[in-house]
């Protein structure tokens, strides 16, 4: 499997131990797309097939994701298909309740996107650059926008300097001030 997104789940959300107590899988591309989420938990060092409920994110590869608290959120991707299209759409996944949920953005929401990073922060998160279009007429972004957890809010980021070239299937990782 390739094209899945990983992230760390820590062992809860108002402890202030930093180690994490699993680890979430989602989706990729093993012969098709698809939205399986598997947990890892790391103190057995125990794979679990989860089965959640709720709004199910279609089957994608080449997203991305971050955690915030005891939530996966994703957004974007392709459907990699007959029809492979771009997604634009962001599912958060309650650890605690075992749901998917749709989250209704607003505001200058990011083009449909496969290759791009995110980033989180204490209030919200970060995407940057990705592919957007099909195979044949791939255009690759280096555009920036932030993310509000409280509003569900997106806006585009106007840099005053020069720009990155764009850049596809990079890695990202935010830092702390502390």
């Amino acid at each position: 499997r390739h094209g899945h997104s990983a992230v760390l789940i820590p062992t809860s959300s108002t402890s202030t131990d930093e180690r994490c107590a699993q680890m979430l899988v989602f989706g990729g591309y093993g012969g098709s797309s698809n939205n399986n989420l598997y947990s890892l938990d790391l103190p057995s060092a125990t794979w679990h097939l989860l089965d959640p409920g709720g709004d199910l994110p279609c089957p994608r590869w080449r997203h991305a994701a971050i955690s915030h608290q005891d939530k996966m959120y994703i957004f974007g991707g392709n459907t990699r298909g007959k029809h492979s299209e771009n997604l634009d759409d962001m599912h958060v996944y309650n650890v605690e309740r075992n749901d998917w949920n749709l989250v209704a953005c607003t505001g200058e929401v990011p083009s449909a996107r496969h290759d791009h990073t995110l980033t989180n922060n204490e209030t919200g998160m970060y995407l940057f650059g990705g592919n957007e279009s099909g195979r044949k007429d791939v255009k690759t972004l280096n555009d920036m926008y932030s993310f509000d957890f409280r509003s569900n809010s997106w806006s585009c980021l106007v840099s005053n300097s020069p720009l990155p070239v764009p850049r596809a299937a990079h890695a990202a990782v935010g830092m702390s001030n502390g």
